[in-house]
């Protein structure tokens, strides 16, 4: 992508290359094994429990007062599209 509009560096990044030096950095010290199952196809369909973390755990999709949750308006659009699923 280039800033602006106006010729410039793109900068590359390696996946590869970085997860090289991570596991050299480490030695995979801190690994921890999969919670997967083995033998489950996990792009098929089925029910699965999502979990979505944000930035300083900021409450984006709503609020849950007396045990009811209060959607924010982006709760409303994400809910509305989940939904549809």
């Amino acid at each position: 992508m280039v800033d602006g509009g106006i010729t410039g560096r793109i900068k590359v990044t390696r996946p590869n290359a970085t997860r090289k030096k991570m596991t050299d950095k480490y030695k995979n010290k801190y690994r921890i094994p999969s919670t997967r199952l083995q033998n489950w196809d996990y792009g098929s369909n089925g029910a699965y429990f999502v979990t979505v973390c944000t930035q300083h755990r900021e409450h984006y999709f709503g609020d849950i007062a007396q045990g009811v949750m209060k959607l924010s308006e982006i709760g409303k659009i994400v809910s509305k599209h989940h939904e549809l699923y």
